[in-house]
């Protein structure tokens, strides 16, 4: 499936049940998708991947339980110019919870 979808960079923890879709470029892991039937901790993944990095960047947003991991900032992609137009008083949780689409939403 992941290699039908041009996903060459699909790692599998068998003792977890866990596919993590990533690329790496020079010493940054981009982090895309993590595919799992239950909730598997980000550091129960991460510490599982086999490459060596000095930046981890997720391509969605981490579980509430696993937002104090990471580090929000803004994320501005010049070639993909991604917009969310909202109304109402829901758009605070949105920033409050750092959501945003994951990268592979847009397959």
């Amino acid at each position: 499936m992941f290699y039908t979808a041009d996903l060459h960079n699909v790692f599998y923890a068998e003792d977890i049940d866990c596919f993590a879709v990533m690329e790496q470029s020079n010493d940054t892991l981009f982090l895309k998708s993590i595919i799992s039937k239950q909730h598997i901790s980000m550091k129960e993944v991460v510490s599982r991947v086999d490459a060596v990095y000095n930046s981890l960047i997720l391509g969605f947003p981490p579980a509430s339980r696993d937002l104090a991991l990471f580090e929000a900032s803004v994320y501005y992609n010049v070639k993909n110019d991604n917009r969310l137009f909202y109304r109402g008083k829901d758009l605070e949780s949105i920033e409050k919870e750092k959501l945003f689409f994951p990268l592979l939403s847009h397959a």
